[in-house]
């Protein structure tokens, strides 16, 4: 059909004399910031093939560029000429720990306004999951069970607790199985970061569940909305 398609539109535009081009084929996933500085995260897979990358947020237009790549867990780092006005806190605790208890995937579906961040609920499960990336297997990654499908365009939006703290990475969604998304840990974000001499403040970083500082923070849309990031980029062949 869509060969059809084709072959119609390039005999009407010979009749008309006119010059047709093929739309350019578009893809788009989230990043999330890790600080005030401009940097953000996202999946590796998101921006491969891309031309220039470039996202949308408070209805402005903002290119960003390319710092760092790690096929190896499939992340990638970014940088945007944009301050967010909200910093960031983590949760440092490994996902094992964190088993079972309510989290929330952040992020930009495909066929929806770019403006507008959606919130999936869901929880951790014990599981361990392994995938395979342009590098070799993808290990340690640890499997969401939500509340709804994760949808493309999700993939390397932020993962919170329940206090707000961002806790990892959204890699995608496993559809054979129904609602189970995957979660890359911090570890291989902050080595990243480590490569390329950024280093997240050690007052972002809560390990204690407990703490009173942490209890007043709750999650919020509108935390989700000031450090998720909706990305773009035309596919280049």
């Amino acid at each position: 059909m869509k060969g059809l398609y084709a072959i119609i539109t390039g005999c009407f535009c010979i009749l008309l004399a006119l010059p047709c081009f093929a739309a350019p084929q578009m893809k788009g996933g989230t990043g999330f910031f890790i600080g005030v500085e401009g940097y953000l995260i996202t999946n590796q897979h998101v921006i491969e093939d891309c031309g220039p990358i470039w996202g949308l947020i408070q209805f402005r237009k903002y290119s960003l560029d390319v710092i760092d790549e790690s096929y190896r867990h499939d992340l990638a780092l970014l940088s945007v000429n944009y301050r967010p006005q909200i910093q960031p806190l983590f949760n440092a605790i490994d996902l094992e720990a964190l088993q079972n208890q309510t989290v929330y995937v952040s992020g930009f579906p495909a066929n929806a306004p770019l403006h507008h961040v959606t919130i999936t609920r869901g929880f951790l499960r014990e599981a361990s999951t392994t995938v395979w990336g342009q590098s070799g297997p993808i290990r340690n990654l640890s499997e969401i069970v939500t509340s709804r499908p994760i949808r493309p365009g999700n993939s390397g939006g932020p993962i919170f607790d329940r206090h707000g703290r961002i806790i990892g990475v959204a890699k995608g969604h496993l559809s054979i199985l129904g609602n189970i998304a995957l979660a890359i840990p911090l570890e291989p974000v902050f080595d990243l970061l480590e490569d390329n001499d950024i280093t997240v403040p050690s007052d972002r970083l809560s390990r204690d569940l407990s703490g009173a500082s942490v209890r007043k923070q709750r999650f919020q849309k509108n935390l989700a909305s000031a450090l998720s990031f909706p990305l773009l980029c035309e596919i280049q062949d």
